[in-house]
């Protein structure tokens, strides 16, 4: 008789377990930075496409503070909070070699491997380890420049859309010429520390094949021979010390163009401070480097990973099968706040929004060449020497060979202390 209620038993606990498992195994638990409006709106329409699309699955969005990294790694190994999170492509990388994040590699993830390859080689690699994928590409960011149409205009020269894919820096000294009156402090643009040291991106390969930077190149040089001449001698930028409040000048029609990222120009983040301008506007891409012809684009934007801790459900793999694919980009680009990482939906995500911008090809254009680049972790010491030779170079106080190098130098003994 004791046998038989033991037995019993057993199989009560069996059976509460199995329904607890069936019960967590319908639900896929995503994590998000709380407060984060565009990170939510974008997540809410691939919940609602997956279950849609899979009658009965459950998705359940978990605002979390992301604050504390040592908290973060916590939940990613324990999987106490959440089993997939949507995190920066810089967090990402930080996390790859900590343990704290799952290979999606294998036989139940060959649908996932499969989808990721619609994405480019460098997206790919960002979202990748030794031991093959860790993520899943969700959104993708580059920069391009909001610039004064009206500026253009009174100046006697055509929309900057006109020149868009194929213009150079040479055009842009050109059409700086055009409208800045440096006497009254009117510049076409900032040319600014940023705005320069991503064009490293568009001149070769800036990392060795021992993973060290690699910056002297002729091109380098030639380059910021020509920024620090576009500053100095052309006037289309104020000097570096007179560079403060871009986004006021901008306003105040005193600057032809500021640099925003894509996901600043959608339709859902765009604010009072991109719409309600006393002037036209619209966006096209960085120029061309005149020595590759290639535009830079430092790739930023948003993947999900899944923790250590999860426990792998056919919803789970599901879920992120439907985010990598062209439904899946589809349902981000309908949320208005992000852009689609899929380069399938580049040239449409933007073609049916409402509203400016009117240029949407420069969308695609700027984008194309998504680079991403995981820098160390630097001492304030070491940035401040780092943008103190390029200061030297920009203000005309340093030659540019002899600048890169020193840039070089700083960037060597950064790479070996890491």
């Amino acid at each position: 008789m004791r046998g038989k209620q033991a037995l019993r038993v057993v199989a009560l606990v069996i059976i509460i377990l199995l329904a607890s498992r069936a019960e967590s195994d319908a639900q896929v638990r995503v994590g998000y930075r709380s407060g984060s409006q565009a990170e939510l709106a974008l997540l809410t329409k691939l919940k609602r496409a997956y279950e849609s699309a899979v009658p009965g699955a459950q998705v359940e969005l978990v605002p979390l503070d992301s604050t504390n990294p040592q908290q973060l790694l916590e939940w990613l190994v324990t999987g106490s909070k959440a089993d997939v999170f949507l995190l920066p492509v810089q967090t990402i990388a930080a996390l790859k070699r900590t343990g704290a994040l799952m290979t999606l590699a294998g036989s139940r993830w060959h649908g996932l491997e499969q989808a990721l390859y619609n994405f480019p080689p460098g997206m790919r690699q960002a979202y990748s380890e030794e031991r093959g994928p860790v993520g899943v590409p969700v959104t993708a960011d580059v920069a391009l420049f909001q610039y004064n149409e009206s500026m253009m205009q009174n100046a006697g020269l055509p929309p900057l859309s006109r020149l868009g894919e194929t213009w150079t820096w040479h055009d842009m000294i050109e059409v700086g010429r055009r409208v800045s009156v440096p006497e009254q402090r009117r510049y076409l643009v900032d040319i600014d520390f940023e705005f320069v040291a991503v064009y490293f991106l568009a001149h070769g390969d800036v990392i060795d094949p021992e993973g060290k930077p690699d910056l002297l190149n002729q091109f380098n040089a030639q380059f910021l021979d020509l920024a620090s001449r576009a500053i100095n001698e052309e006037r289309i930028s104020p000097p570096l010390t007179q560079q403060s409040d871009s986004s006021g000048r901008f306003r105040r029609g005193v600057l032809g163009m500021r640099r925003r990222n894509i996901s600043q120009m959608l339709p859902g983040t765009l604010d009072r401070d991109g719409l309600q301008l006393a002037f036209e506007w619209d966006v096209v891409p960085l120029p061309l480097s005149p020595y590759t012809y290639r535009r830079p684009a430092f790739g930023e934007g948003s993947g999900l990973v899944v923790g250590q801790g999860a426990v792998v459900t056919p919803d789970l793999v599901g879920f992120l099968e439907m985010a990598a694919s062209v439904e899946g980009q589809q349902a981000v680009a309908r949320s208005g706040y992000a852009f689609p990482a899929s380069p399938l939906l580049w040239e449409a995500a933007m073609l049916y929004a409402p509203g400016p911008p009117n240029n949407r090809a420069a969308f695609a254009q700027a984008i194309q060449e998504w680079t991403f680049f995981a820098f160390p972790q630097v001492s304030d010491a070491e940035v401040n020497r780092l943008v103190a030779s390029l200061g030297a170079i920009l203000s005309g106080n340093v030659d540019p060979e002899q600048g890169l190098r020193m840039i070089q130098i700083t960037l060597d003994e950064i790479y070996r202390e890491d």
